[in-house]
């Protein structure tokens, strides 16, 4: 055999725990990304009410949000299937939410979402708060960013932007025109 083709056996051995080594590390660079993500949105989201709320800002009064979804409701009676318990509107004069359900027969599942007036006057606050899965007695609720994977959230959030909040403020910008 010739000596000058062949490796010594400890560079084969060094390329071996090169490879481990920075496999390790990556691993250990990415549990640390992880967790350091999970703690960041552990502590990004702990205040209010609805601390995990997708909330929208929409350029109209409350009172003209309100109406535009009074609109789409009209226009989509199948929003409007939902469980006597379920009561739109504030709960008494001091409640800062109006709360807002759309039935999703598809998927038989309920949106809960509110309105509220933002800081900024002529402006309101519409949130997508959480998906409440029924079988027509119980109901079990689903916070949105905070109970579904990325992907799963990513698409909840898609379907309540496609199929409510784009259509209200097209009924808006009609209105208003």
């Amino acid at each position: 055999m010739h000596r000058r083709w062949a490796q010594p056996q400890t560079t084969i051995m060094t390329t071996r725990k090169r490879t481990y080594v920075i496999l390790l590390t990556t691993c250990g660079l990415l549990t640390m990304v992880y967790v350091g993500y999970k703690w960041i949105d552990g502590l990004m989201h702990f205040a209010g009410s609805y601390p995990y709320a997708e909330v929208y800002e929409l350029n109209y009064s409350e009172t003209d949000v309100i109406q535009a979804v009074a609109t789409l409701k009209a226009e989509r009676p199948e929003f409007t299937r939902l469980p006597n318990r379920l009561v739109e509107g504030r709960t008494d004069s001091l409640d800062y939410w109006y709360n807002l359900y759309f039935y999703l027969k598809d998927e038989n599942e309920i949106i809960f979402a509110w309105t509220r007036p933002s800081t900024d006057p002529g402006k309101t606050k519409f949130a997508l708060v959480s998906f409440l899965e029924t079988d027509g007695v119980n109901l079990k609720g689903k916070d949105i960013n905070k109970d579904f994977g990325f992907f799963k959230n990513k698409k909840r959030k898609a379907i309540f932007e496609n199929q409510i909040l784009k259509r209200v403020q097209q009924i808006l910008s009609e209105t208003k025109k």
